[in-house]
């Protein structure tokens, strides 16, 4: 007889800045209410030590970046975050003319050298219409919305967006427009993932996957079988 599992529905619990925390963390805070009240203690908490906070209804990315840029408008800003997402953002609406922007990670803190990206320098680097069109190529590739591409990495779309293949960089033009049509943007994707497997815009990602050799498909069924693990 195969175990039926019930699924285990936590309380509620009403807690001030006072009360003493006993129990699993994870248990309180699958409750949603739960989750709220202690977000709402600990922004009051933060702002009454003088810290900006802001709430955002849902994926916060953008709102963390959008307050990152608007911060360096009046002094030198430094972001610490560990969200490749936030990078790519970051190069997408920082200005160059504000103060300069940096981000960088917090997880080795042990560690002497830590990764720091100078995101002004970056974009002024990269250009901005490469930065505009990053977001495309982002998403497209694989980011907390989107699934990435299987056997495709990320690095292989970037390096064709700044080496200005003319399909990646025509397609990532076409999707910033508005009042395209579903069935123009279809045909954009079809493009787009044609030529990331080394296609043709002519050719439908099937049949791209149809010439991968032998031995290439050997090693994305054995990836794919690795990929069923945890």
């Amino acid at each position: 007889m195969p175990k039926i599992t019930r699924a285990v529905n936590h309380p509620l619990v009403s807690f001030t800045a006072e009360t003493e925390f006993s129990g699993k963390k994870k248990d309180v805070l699958s409750r949603d209410k739960n989750k709220a009240d202690t977000i709402a203690l600990i922004s009051t908490a933060l702002t009454k030590k003088g810290c900006h906070v802001i709430q955002s209804p849902g994926d916060a990315d953008v709102d963390i970046v959008k307050a990152t840029v608007e911060r360096s408008r009046h002094c030198t800003t430094t972001l610490i975050g560990e969200d490749r997402d936030l990078l790519i953002l970051h190069l997408h609406y920082a200005r160059t003319d504000n103060e300069i922007i940096y981000f960088r990670s917090d997880v080795n803190k042990q560690s002497k050298e830590q990764k720091v990206y100078n995101i002004n320098l970056l974009k002024e680097t990269l250009g901005d219409d490469v930065c505009n069109e990053l977001l495309l190529i982002h998403a497209y590739s694989g980011c907390d919305f989107t699934s990435r591409i299987f056997g495709i990495g990320k690095q292989l779309a970037f390096r064709k967006l700044v080496k200005s293949d003319p399909v990646i960089k025509s397609g990532a033009s076409a999707f910033i427009l508005q009042n395209k049509s579903q069935e123009d943007i279809s045909a954009l994707g079809e493009n787009l993932m044609a030529d990331l497997f080394g296609g043709k815009s002519s050719n439908t990602p099937s049949s791209c996957a149809i010439s991968f050799s032998p031995r290439k498909w050997q090693l994305l069924k054995h990836l794919s079988i690795l990929n069923g693990f945890p």
